[in-house]
C-alpha cells in the first residue's frame, strides 16, 4: 500500500520543480510563429491560467485535508492510513506550483517590458 502511496507524493511533489524546469508538456507550434513580443505575453497570460488554476486547488485541498482530519477518516487498507497523509501532498504541491507559475509571468512581463525599453532606446 504505501509503495502506491509513495507514487502520489512523488508525483505531485515533483510538479512545482518540473514546472520551474519547463519540463511540462506543451504544444507551441502556433506559439512559436508569433513575435516575440507577443510570444512572452502569451506565455505570462498561460502562467497566470496556471496560477489561478494552482491557488483554486490548493485552497480546495486545503479544505478537503482539513475535513478528513479534523473527522478522522481513514483509508480501508491494511494498516487503516488516515487519508489526511495521503491528501496533503496535493495543497501543498498547488501551492509551490502557484508560487512558481507568478514567477514564470513575472518574468515573462519583465522580459517584455526590458525589451520595450531596449527598443524606444
Amino acid at each position: 500500500d504505501y509503495s502506491s502511496y509513495s507514487l502520489l507524493f512523488i508525483a505531485f511533489l515533483g510538479a512545482p520543480w518540473l514546472l520551474q524546469q519547463n519540463g511540462h508538456v506543451s504544444i507551441d507550434m502556433l506559439v512559436e510563429k508569433l513575435p516575440l513580443r507577443f510570444k512572452r505575453f502569451w506565455r505570462a497570460g498561460i502562467s497566470l491560467i496556471i496560477a489561478l488554476i494552482s491557488a483554486t486547488v490548493c485552497y480546495v485541498g486545503i479544505l478537503i485535508v482539513q475535513s478528513s482530519y479534523a473527522n478522522w477518516t481513514v483509508i480501508d487498507d491494511f494498516l487503516r492510513t488516515p487519508k489526511w497523509i495521503i491528501l496533503s501532498p496535493i495543497p501543498i504541491s498547488a501551492f509551490f506550483l502557484a508560487i512558481q507559475a507568478f514567477r514564470d509571468m513575472a518574468g515573462e512581463l519583465a522580459a517584455t517590458k526590458s525589451e520595450t525599453k531596449e527598443e524606444t532606446a
